[in-house]
């Protein structure tokens, strides 16, 4: 517990006196919220500044996991570091600044270690801890987002799931439950492999891929790419990579160097790595490097900044607490805060926030969704309906086409005829 503070003394009951405030609120359940037991994945800029934010609030316990150590050039935005703690790893460092400035009833725990390859060690903190809530934090890629969600639907006690991330003037927040039928990441965002010819053009030293280039690709070329480009290397990949190439070219064993077949292989992939984020699976794993790591831009030159963070950080705990509450909260939001530029990467925007409620897939690997009330009549209805407004819409595409295409003509032709009266005045005159 942190020294009393020069010119005042810690109350006796501090876990008590210290949240007065939120007690107060109308429709805040206090008593819940300081049963919560959180699992805070990623600690940097926001799972640090979400770690403070759920102690100053009083749940119960916050487990920090990381694997980096903290860096100067963190100290603008991630909230728990001081400049005594670079070199120290983050998780430690969160634990040790909850503990002496922020934790009155919130006991902490700190774990090192890659979360991917250590896997194992991810589940058991989960289970021994009895988490109640996953922040995730880390940016490894959409698989990894779906193992995590997957996990908060394997624990025994419900535990509900939230994302976010953050760059320049934007942020991103994922919420979700895990009650039953309720969709999840996986129905309403599903993740795809990026893997792509190009890759094997450039592993081959040839650049970018060309439709003619000769040559089959073998599984052994594929496990190389993941591995070179996607940083995935696992005793599961072998396998498969083999079925997915056998799908993807009609059982062959190699696969055609062509575009189209390795986008058939990829999506082949994409469903054997799902098949093991499952609930029923996803607990078995001593690690998943089998699961692709996202490209990563370099973010440096991007930016960000305390206030990106912390809104967005802030928000995640906001739109989970909600959900707590039982409140309705919309599964994925998305804000620019700059009300003059936007961001680097995308267009003015100005204090918008953008929440979608995307349309979830029916019968969901990961949740199971069912679409409610759904005959398979008005389901063919929909489906037609939906196609006959895309056929529609492709119409008047092709329609306005040929418009702008007669109106360009027509300008062509009346400067044309523009051209030749003047040439024809001119010849009059000379003659």
């Amino acid at each position: 517990m942190a020294a009393a503070p020069p010119g005042g003394a810690v109350p006796a009951d501090l876990a008590t006196a210290a949240f007065s405030r939120q007690q107060n609120l109308v429709d805040f359940d206090d008593e819940l919220v300081r049963r919560q037991r959180c699992f805070v994945v990623g600690s940097g800029g926001v799972g640090s500044c979400i770690g403070m934010t759920l102690a100053r609030m009083g749940v119960a316990h916050v487990t920090f996991v990381d694997m980096d150590t903290v860096a100067t050039s963190n100290l603008n935005r991630q909230l728990l570091f001081t400049p005594d703690q670079v070199g120290m790893n983050k998780v430690d460092a969160c634990k040790q600044s909850l503990e002496r400035s922020h934790a009155f009833r919130t006991s902490a725990a700190a774990l090192h270690c890659n979360a991917v390859t250590r896997w194992a060690d991810i589940v058991a903190e989960a289970q021994e801890q009895h988490m109640t809530a996953i922040f995730n934090g880390c940016d490894h890629g959409g698989f990894f987002d779906i193992a995590l969600q997957a996990l908060a639907r394997a624990l025994d006690s419900p535990c509900l799931y939230t994302a976010a991330s953050t760059y320049a003037y934007t942020y991103q927040v994922d919420s979700y439950g895990t009650a039953a039928g309720e969709p999840c990441l996986l129905c309403t965002n599903p993740p795809a492999h990026s893997i792509s010819i190009d890759d094997f053009a450039a592993a081959s030293g040839a650049g970018r891929a060309s439709e003619d280039a000769a040559g089959a690709i073998t599984a052994e070329e594929a496990l190389a790419v993941l591995k070179r480009v996607y940083q995935s290397e696992h005793e599961l990949l072998p396998g498969m990579v083999r079925r997915s190439i056998a799908a993807a070219s009609d059982g062959a064993a190699t696969l055609p160097r062509t575009r189209g077949a390795v986008l058939r292989f990829r999506s082949a992939l994409t469903g054997e790595i799902l098949a093991e984020l499952t609930p029923a699976r996803v607990l078995a794993h001593t690690s998943l490097a089998f699961i692709p790591a996202d490209p990563k831009p370099d973010t440096s030159s991007v930016g960000s900044w305390a206030v990106v963070c912390c809104m967005g950080s802030m928000f995640a705990v906001n739109c989970w607490v909600q959900r707590l509450a039982g409140q309705d909260v919309p599964p994925m939001t998305i804000a620019n805060i700059n009300a003059q530029r936007g961001s680097v990467w995308r267009e003015q925007m100005g204090w918008d926030s953008f929440k979608f409620h995307p349309k979830p897939s029916d019968g969901c690997t990961l949740c199971g969704f069912k679409a409610p009330g759904m005959p398979a009549e008005e389901v063919a209805a929909m489906a037609a309906a939906e196609a006959a407004a895309a056929a529609e819409a492709k119409e008047r595409n092709r329609a306005a086409t040929l418009a702008r295409g007669f109106a360009a003509a027509a300008a062509l032709g009346a400067g044309l005829i523009g051209l030749l009266s003047v040439a024809l005045a001119r010849r009059g005159a000379q003659a």
